[in-house]
């Protein structure tokens, strides 16, 4: 589990302070993934100590730990959409086939697969 979901889990447990945070992270990530905790704190409102209890609440031990995880999440999140899931390149793949060969040579290719004692 990511620390976005982790959020969104225990979001019912947050105070005002808290959901205020929340928010603020999901409208700028990556403020809250790459800026110190000192210029998060001038530009956002929100005090150290409320951000680092607010890290504290998702389980990390501080404020820099909950930024780490947050950080490399992002990461993984925007590499992910970037790169096309196995099931699109194949089922690209697919279509590629299916407008390039003979519909014959699919069918007798099928039915030598059909036949054979391995494939």
């Amino acid at each position: 589990m990511n620390v976005i979901e982790l959020m969104d889990l225990k979001i019912s447990a947050f105070s005002k302070t808290d959901r205020r945070i929340y928010e603020a992270l999901k409208k700028f990530p990556k403020v809250f993934a790459n800026q110190s905790i000192t210029d998060i704190s001038n530009t956002s409102g929100f005090s150290k100590p409320a951000l680092t209890r607010f890290a504290q609440k998702l389980g990390f031990s501080g404020f820099s730990e909950f930024q780490y995880q947050f950080n490399q999440d992002i990461l993984t999140i925007e590499n992910r959409s970037e790169t096309p899931s196995n099931a699109k390149v194949y089922g690209n793949l697919f279509l590629q086939v299916d407008e390039t060969v003979d519909r014959q040579v699919i069918k007798e290719l099928i039915v030598r697969m059909k036949n054979s004692d391995r494939v």
